[in-house]
């Protein structure tokens, strides 16, 4: 039988604890209607894609000037 006695690797993905006392809000963005699951930032950070209970993938191009008031465009 194949398996018998074959090893099996297990990949174990932990989550680093991260210190958030220093967070705040900079934007809201109105575009989920309902909660946000996830938020990836591209490698570049040019874009930024959510997702959310409402089954809605978005991908938001970021306006990198600082200060300004436009912030995402989704």
């Amino acid at each position: 039988r194949e398996g018998v006695g074959s090893t099996v690797k297990v990949n174990v993905n932990r989550k680093v604890y991260k210190e958030y006392t220093e967070m705040r809000l900079i934007q809201v963005l109105h575009a989920h209607q309902d909660a946000v699951w996830t938020m990836k930032f591209s490698h570049n950070g040019e874009y930024l894609a959510t997702a959310g209970q409402d089954r809605v993938v978005r991908v938001w191009a970021l306006d990198r000037e600082e200060g300004s008031n436009h912030g995402a465009n989704g």
